[in-house]
């Protein structure tokens, strides 16, 4: 029995620190925030965006300028809500009643619109083909 609770224990800690690694949408003060619906046409073509291991969606960061870009609302927040239902978080209830979209933080409003407009090029590619 003291085996499986300090095999428990580690097992938790573990978690614990796997999930620090997973944000929520939260902005600090002097960063600038803000949503991309995805219209209904591109709902299908959302797994272009993150692309083999997250290459696309990193790539995205990068090239605008952003801290960071999450994907979240109805079919995209599932693997969250698990991870926020082990933090004691009831966000992702939230999250999942809202339309897809990226969430889009940055330092700078110009930061932000440049990945909106790198967004909708990459869905407009995707498009094509």
């Amino acid at each position: 029995a003291e085996m499986l609770t300090e095999r428990n224990t580690r097992n938790l800690d573990y978690l614990k620190r796997q999930l620090a690694k997973f944000k929520d949408e939260t902005v600090r003060e002097g960063e600038v925030s803000r949503k991309y619906f995805f219209k209904p046409q591109h709902i299908s073509m959302i797994g272009s965006l993150f692309g083999a291991r997250g290459e696309t969606q990193k790539k995205l960061v990068r090239d605008a300028g952003v801290l960071r870009i999450e994907f979240a609302g109805r079919g995209l927040t599932k693997r969250q809500k698990k991870f926020n239902a082990i933090r004691g978080l009831d966000k992702a209830d939230e999250l999942e009643s809202e339309e897809p979209h990226a969430f889009i933080v940055g330092y700078d409003e110009a930061s932000v619109g440049r990945a909106i407009e790198r967004i909708e090029w990459l869905l407009s590619r995707s498009e094509e083909h």
